[in-house]
């Protein structure tokens, strides 16, 4: 059974004209998985799909390359976010969670609650890794009490 892991990505910017999502997830798919784009209220949504979990470089690197291919297309970027998709858990080792991900494999019907966990926050230029900030927090607050 293989995994998939999923991620949701939304964009403030300016309106895009019509018909440019295909454009952008053109130049998107050179180098990432993107399964979709749509305009929404607040600017565009992605999705991304891959068999394993993206390192913390590699989603810096689509950030800066949807900031480059937005502005290229001359659409205004003010800010984004990259959320992972997880679905939750009840019991983590039981059997219980065994057959459930049984049936997703087989139906492609996941029936557990989804979660999406930010991973990365990116504005005008400015990438914020939320995992690289909690372990440099920690570190300060352990560098403190040392002191």
């Amino acid at each position: 059974m293989q995994q998939t892991v999923q991620y949701n990505v939304e964009i403030n910017c300016g309106p895009c004209p019509e018909g440019y999502e295909s454009r952008i997830v053109r130049q998107l798919q050179t180098a990432f998985p993107v399964t979709g784009c749509r305009n929404t209220r607040n600017g565009l949504a992605m999705r991304l799909v891959s068999t394993r979990p993206f390192a913390d470089g590699v989603l810096k690197d689509f950030a800066d390359m949807v900031c480059e291919t937005l502005t290229s297309l001359g659409i205004r970027i003010t800010a984004g976010v990259v959320r992972l998709v997880t679905r939750q858990r009840p019991d983590p080792a039981g059997i219980f969670h065994r057959i459930q991900d049984l049936a997703a494999a087989l139906t492609g019907l996941d029936l557990r609650p989804v979660r999406e966990v930010p991973v990365l926050y990116f504005y005008k230029g400015l990438r914020f890794d939320l995992d690289l900030s909690a372990r440099l927090q920690a570190l300060q607050g352990r560098s403190e009490t040392n002191a």
